[in-house]
């Protein structure tokens, strides 16, 4: 295999890789379909950084998306998950906005629209007081959701609500998608360029290397533009470790 990222070092990305496989065949990824959805989400990462064919870095994000929807299936409705019991709301963090927000980019990414759509509609989270505050990232999953149900206008909204609490990386992120929304190009290019390349600094204190190494937010609004005929391939972030264009690009070039 011929490595398409300079950094990790190609050893270290086989390393990652090969323990990323070995958890696939753990017994418990088929008990626990969150445990599966981030197994299949590792593989997918470090496949696509150590060289992996195209075709088998897609079939780790399908089986992430698939196995991630599962999980959406066995969440409780928002009766249930804003009712205390005892003065302890459910733990529903595998399920939360945030959360669905990553599978959903991997699944513009895809171009695959329908489940984009089905994973969009997952995304919504308790009223208070389950959720006292909504954090910036909730924010940017409710905009992106909107977006992709062609609700922009709401979509606007919901950034405008962003606070001043923002890191910076949410806020190239909003910028994105704020520009995807008002379907402008230039911006889109832009902000794109800036969210790739900021990626690793900003994600560097990630507990997860997956997440550190590929910018995923860029990825899918990136695909979705393109989709969207609203950018060009050749305005994408190019010779980016953090930017996969040749998995936005495989099947759309």
């Amino acid at each position: 295999m011929t490595p398409r990222m300079k950094s990790p070092p190609e050893d270290e990305l086989q390393g990652y890789l090969n323990g990323a496989l070995t958890r696939l065949q753990d017994p418990r990824c088929a008990r626990r379909p969150e445990l599966l959805a981030s197994v299949h989400r590792g593989c997918a990462v470090f496949g696509y950084g150590a060289g992996l064919p195209m075709r088998d870095v897609k079939q780790h994000i399908d089986g992430a998306i698939d196995a991630y929807l599962a999980v959406q299936h066995e969440r409780p409705g928002v009766e249930v998950l804003s009712t205390a019991v005892d003065g302890e709301y459910p733990d529903y963090w595998h399920a939360a906005s945030n959360y669905t927000l990553q599978y959903l980019y991997w699944a513009l990414t895809l171009g695959d629209a329908e489940r984009s759509r089905r994973l969009s509609d997952h995304i919504w989270d308790p009223e208070p007081p389950a959720i006292p505050e909504v954090f910036p990232i909730f924010r940017i999953a409710y905009a992106v959701r909107d977006v992709v149900l062609g609700k922009n206008a709401s979509a606007l909204a919901e950034l405008a609500r962003i606070g001043p609490n923002a890191k910076g990386a949410e806020r190239r992120e909003a910028q994105v998608v704020e520009a995807v929304a008002r379907e402008d190009g230039p911006s889109i290019v832009e902000s794109l360029h800036a969210l790739a390349r900021g990626h690793r600094d900003a994600s560097s204190g990630e507990s997860l290397v997956e997440l550190r190494i590929l910018c995923v937010p860029a990825a899918g609004l990136a695909s979705f533009a393109l989709d969207c005929r609203l950018i060009e391939s050749s305005e994408l972030p190019q010779n980016l470790d953090a930017f996969p264009s040749e998995l936005v690009l495989d099947g759309r070039a």
